[in-house]
């Protein structure tokens, strides 16, 4: 296989999150690390294979990731705030159909759908540094409701916050 000098990732968002799961799971003590660690790598591989066997207008990527980085800028800095999709699309300039299409194109997630992942990826964080109860840390990262915040919690990592606490940190 012929590695280009720049490659476009199709998913980068799915990058970033494989990325930080990695170091999540490297840093803590978690029974089976090893494992997770290879599996996560594993993903990583496959995402960089399946981008370089795709046709991309790096350019045109470029250009239009440019157009929404405004959006990922601030929903990294204010992800515990109320955040809608017209209010991303406002912040860029664009019609909120068409910034919710690029979004999608550019992550491979909706716009609300990669909010709810940075929010869960920073209640993962809190989980394990941070002593407050999960009640606080669902509302510290923007979840109004315990049980929203709970089930995508689980929808995304496959185990409850509390189980997630307690199989990092036994």
């Amino acid at each position: 296989m012929i590695f280009p000098d720049c490659l476009a990732i199709k998913n980068i968002s799915a990058v970033e999150i494989l990325m930080r799961k990695m170091i999540g799971i490297y840093e803590s003590e978690a029974l089976g690390k090893e494992l997770l660690l290879k599996a996560y790598l594993l993903e990583l591989i496959h995402i960089v294979y399946t981008s370089l066997s795709e046709d991309y207008s790096v350019p045109n990527k470029a250009s239009n990731f440019q157009r929404i980085k405004q959006a990922f800028d601030y929903i990294n800095e204010s992800y515990m705030k109320d955040i809608s999709v017209q209010s991303l699309a406002a912040l860029c300039n664009l019609s909120t159909n068409y910034f919710a299409s690029l979004f999608k194109k550019q992550t491979g997630y909706s716009p609300m759908e990669y909010v709810i992942r940075v929010r869960i990826d920073n209640a993962k964080r809190l989980l394990l540094k941070n002593h407050s109860t999960i009640s606080e840390i669902q509302q510290m990262v923007g979840f109004n409701d315990i049980h929203y915040f709970s089930f995508y919690f689980k929808k995304i990592e496959r185990m409850s916050p509390s189980q997630y606490r307690h199989s990092v940190n036994p």
